[in-house]
């Protein structure tokens, strides 16, 4: 049988068909009036309707939350700026983004305080409440600060002295000086353990470093320490041009100024620093343990370096003079003085100077090193002074003391140039002073080399020496002396060279005293087997050694 459905009411069937009882229940079960189809309809649309508009409302929510969350994270940001602007400003250091999953309340780490003076390294950031938080904090005494936080302007005209003592004064022990020009009216005294310090080289590109420029009243530019005993123990100078205002001309620059004063310190040092314009570029003043390295001075007008009483003095890898027209004619590239009546362990003593250059270029310096002015009645250990590795141009005498400068003592010479002149001494000391156990080897002196009779000395050696000038050592004759010991091996003379006068002192490990030797001659070409044969048996009349 085949079941069809009307249009709206009976399903057709045959004529006269008469259909089962289950047949009427399954079409009454399906049947669907006209009526209730069309309700069913309105209701369906109404609901799909309803939901549209449901969903198009919650689109436009959704839209404006979007819209309100990105003006917030915009909002965000900008404040973000301007703070990390203001801190930067400031000296500090901002790292953001440091949380990249946060917002913008808590995407900002920065290392600094707002009083700007932070205990490294403590970190502080905010959580994700916009809150302050500390990260990874340490406890350290040590403190940072820069001097822009205390208003010192890089213009090279605002007075940055009030600045620069408010910096010093705040307790922090790292004082930054970010790179620019700073005129600062007087000058300046660091305390124990403080580090001045600005940028300097790094990877091979030169990064202009910080210069100061002190008012040309100003006496001492920095110091290092008060002049109380150890007052500014472990204080430091990094990265810095030191200099004076209108320092064009030697007249420019008053008496008694220094670049750098180490005022009594212990342990103390400069680094990487350049001084110009001063009547002295840098000063040990008593005090124990000096270091100056990779340092330059220039434009002084007194010496370069001086040491007055200090004990424990290193200079290293430093250039004194610019070579130039910048350079005035000064008195000495080194000074050495002072004494004590009181404390034997006072300098100045165990000065070592090393892989050092010494070179004005023009305007001649009277001294290279000038022992000079001790301290009447001192009773200070003055002695060893070693000098390693230099290059010395432009400086008329090598060595020199005054009449107040009793006594020279270990004095040790080796693998020096000394580029002077033929027409100077090297060696011009007083008769008042002695010298004792000094060593001058590996060395070129371009000069004369002459030890005149009224020097009093003892136990001098020169080993492996050429000298352009002549050479002469004369035995001493002064009042008191008992000995006079002198080694000298392989030393060539361009000029003359002789020893003469009676020598009563022992020779080194030899029995026989040393003696005038006659018939020492200068060599013009390249020494032959006759030149040797005649060489020994000069030694061996003067007794030096035994015949052959």
């Amino acid at each position: 049988m085949t079941l069809t459905l009307g249009p709206y009411s009976y399903p057709k069937w045959s004529q006269n068909y008469i259909p089962t009882v289950l047949e009427w229940q399954v079409w009454f079960s399906c049947k669907m009036d006209q009526t209730d189809l069309t309700d069913l309809e309105a209701s369906m649309t109404a609901q799909v309707t309803a939901e549209a508009s449901a969903r198009t409302a919650a689109d436009n929510i959704l839209a404006s939350d979007i819209n309100s969350e990105a003006t917030a994270r915009q909002q965000a940001d900008t404040a973000l700026a301007t703070e990390v602007a203001g801190k930067q400003a400031a000296g500090d250091y901002v790292i953001t983004n440091a949380n990249a999953s946060g917002t913008g309340a808590n995407r900002q780490l920065t290392i600094a305080s707002m009083d700007a003076v932070v205990n490294l390294p403590e970190f502080t950031g905010n959580n994700s409440s916009g809150a302050a938080q500390a990260h990874l904090a340490m406890t350290t005494s040590r403190k940072w600060t820069s001097v822009l936080a205390f208003g010192a302007v890089a213009d090279g005209v605002t007075d940055c002295l009030a600045a620069f003592n408010a910096a010093i004064a705040s307790g922090a022990m790292a004082l930054y000086v970010p790179p620019g020009t700073y005129y600062l009216s007087g000058g300046i005294v660091l305390s124990g353990g403080q580090t001045l310090y600005s940028d300097g080289p790094q990877a091979g590109i030169y990064t202009q470093t910080a210069e100061l420029v002190f008012a040309d009243t100003t006496l001492t530019a920095i110091s290092l320490g008060d002049g109380t005993d150890q007052s500014a123990q472990g204080a430091a100078l990094r990265n810095l041009h030191i200099t004076r205002q209108d320092a064009l001309t030697a007249s420019d620059i008053p008496a008694d100024s220094v670049g750098i004063l180490f005022n009594q310190t212990q342990i103390a040092s400069a680094e990487n620093c350049t001084v110009s314009g001063h009547e002295t570029g840098i000063k040990a003043m008593g005090g124990l343990g000096v270091w100056v390295k990779n340092c330059r001075t220039r434009s002084v007008t007194l010496c370069h370096i001086a040491v007055d009483t200090t004990a424990e003095v290193r200079i290293d890898s430093c250039r004194f003079g610019s070579n130039g027209a910048f350079d005035f004619a000064c008195d000495s590239y080194i000074r050495i003085s002072g004494g004590s009546t009181t404390a034997g362990a006072a300098g100045p003593n165990t000065i070592v100077i090393t892989n050092c250059q010494f070179n004005q270029g023009q305007n001649s310096v009277q001294y290279w090193m000038n022992f000079c002015n001790q301290v009447s009645g001192s009773i200070a250990d003055i002695t060893l002074f070693q000098v390693t590795n230099c290059y010395v141009e432009k400086a008329l005498y090598g060595i020199r003391t005054d009449s107040t400068f009793t006594n020279l003592s270990r004095l040790q010479i080796t693998n020096l140039e000394f580029n002077g002149s033929t027409s100077y001494n090297f060696w011009e000391l007083d008769a008042g002073t002695r010298v004792t156990q000094c060593c001058i080897a590996n060395t070129c002196i371009i000069s004369n080399l002459w030890i005149a009779s009224n020097v009093q000395y003892d136990t001098l050696m020169f080993v492996n020496v050429y000298v352009l000038g002549t050479f002469s050592c004369a035995a001493p004759t002064a009042t008191g002396q008992t000995g006079s010991v002198v080694c000298i091996l392989n030393l060539v003379s361009a000029g003359t060279g002789e020893l003469t006068g009676a020598f009563t002192g022992t020779f080194a490990h030899l029995t026989a005293p040393v003696r005038r030797m006659p018939g020492i001659a200068q060599l013009t070409a390249a020494p032959t087997m006759t030149d040797f044969n005649n060489l020994i048996n000069t030694l061996a009349n003067a007794g030096i050694i035994a015949p052959l």
